[in-house]
């Protein structure tokens, strides 16, 4: 694991580590190939960014009920709001909660 932290600093590569308790799991960001591709915040995202300001410990599941919409797109929703600087996740998976970084 020393080595790749290595690689990955010296690649500059953006990541995220997260020890679960059970183990553990990095997330690795590309850059944008595309230079001219924006990402932009929708309705929906917004209304993401203001339901876990007042519960930050909301699940996928529940905000997906809120939106009326599949788990899949709040996840991938999320991933965006993570990779704009908007939202971290804290904590594990079964008892984490959300931070509203800004931007």
């Amino acid at each position: 694991m020393k080595e790749l932290l290595n690689l990955v600093k010296k690649k500059k590569v953006k990541y995220e580590y997260l020890d679960t308790g059970l183990g553990f799991r990095f997330t690795f960001y590309r850059k944008n190939v595309h230079g001219h591709v924006q990402l932009k915040i929708t309705e929906n995202d917004k209304i993401i960014i203001e339901r876990l300001k007042d519960n930050p410990s909301m699940t996928i599941a529940e905000l997906a009920k809120v939106l009326n919409v599949s788990d899949k797109t709040v996840y991938c929703a999320l991933s965006k709001l993570k990779v704009m600087g908007i939202v971290v996740r804290g904590g594990n998976d079964k008892d984490g909660y959300w931070e509203i970084l800004g931007k």
